[in-house]
């Protein structure tokens, strides 16, 4: 990516860094003001498919608006990947995948939907959390520890 590293993308909601690098690697200029998100076409695997359409407050000219809806595909990241495969949090007995999340945004800086996970209970013994397959930004699963 020419003018966004992954590390500035991670920063943005995920549905802003999405159309940012679509637009990066397709020469695009979706603008997430001005184009809705209608639909996630969701799977397990890196690939995950976005049906968009034209937002009524786009600022195009009568003749030339753009109405139509467009199914664009992106790539999303490995969670387990990014963190190593684990991470350790602070929580006893159980902590929801929303909270999971919350804490990792305080950690990190990366910007965490409560769409992204799977919604999810965990515990010492069920410490996997799961991508939701709907996630715009991260696929696959994450081994989260209780910090001693």
């Amino acid at each position: 990516m020419a003018n966004f590293s992954l590390e500035q993308l991670l920063r943005f909601t995920p549905y802003e860094a999405a159309l940012i690098s679509f637009n990066e690697q397709h020469g695009t200029q979706l603008n997430p003001r001005y184009v809705e998100l209608t639909e996630v076409i969701g799977s397990e695997g890196p690939q995950v498919s976005l049906r968009l359409k034209a937002s009524s407050i786009a600022p195009n000219s009568e003749e030339n608006r753009f109405t139509n809806q467009a199914l664009i595909t992106i790539q999303r990241l490995d969670i387990g990947a990014l963190f190593a495969g684990a991470v350790r949090i602070p929580y006893s007995g159980r902590i929801v995948s929303y909270d999971v999340g919350r804490i990792l945004t305080q950690r990190s800086g990366i910007v965490f939907d409560p769409s992204d996970f799977m919604d999810q209970v965990l515990t010492p013994e069920s410490n996997i959390l799961k991508a939701s397959p709907k996630s715009l930004r991260w696929y696959g699963q994450l081994t989260v520890l209780q910090q001693p």
